[in-house]
């Protein structure tokens, strides 16, 4: 059996050539978008709010029995975040850009809810709804010790704190 050799006769075949159009290939594919995500929860979005709105101020708020226990960390993504940065902190792809109304402006907060790996839940919390400044940037909270308190300034605005983060002291 003889093995054939591919001669590079003609010019616009070289090795070259073709390691351009791998190359491009492989950039295109790196470059797919993140296929959408799962819609947001509302009812957690709507049930946070509420209790909030229903805790005294200086109360102790557990996350779990707010938005239910089927997830093992909670991720807060503030505004300007983008899909690299979101990976980083989730350690998973998840469309920030595409699911927060606040890719571009300030607004709000997204918190990712996740589950070995995955995306149990998520929602988008208007900051007008609750503060979560302290929160955003990559926050992460794991399920068990999701306890936050919440606070109310001289206006009456609320917002949800952690008190044992630094520049979170209510």
């Amino acid at each position: 059996m003889r093995i054939r050799q591919r001669r590079w006769s003609n010019s616009k075949e070289t090795p070259t050539r073709y390691g351009f159009v791998l190359t491009a290939l492989a950039a295109i594919a790196c470059s797919t978008p993140l296929s959408a995500p799962p819609p947001e929860d509302v009812d957690r979005r709507e049930a946070l709010i509420a209790a909030v709105e229903d805790s005294a101020p200086g109360q102790e708020l557990e996350l779990t029995s707010v938005l239910g226990g089927d997830w093992d960390r909670a991720v807060f993504l503030g505004p300007y975040y983008e899909n690299d940065r979101a990976r980083e902190d989730l350690g998973f792809d998840f469309d920030i850009e595409g699911a927060s109304p606040w890719s571009y402006a300030e607004g709000g907060v997204v918190i990712v809810l996740a589950r070995s790996g995955t995306v149990a839940g998520w929602l988008a919390v208007p900051s007008g709804d609750v503060g979560l400044h302290c929160l955003q940037n990559g926050t992460t909270l794991a399920a068990n010790e999701a306890a936050l308190v919440v606070v109310e300034d001289e206006d009456g605005y609320r917002s949800l704190i952690d008190p044992d983060r630094l520049g979170c002291e209510g």
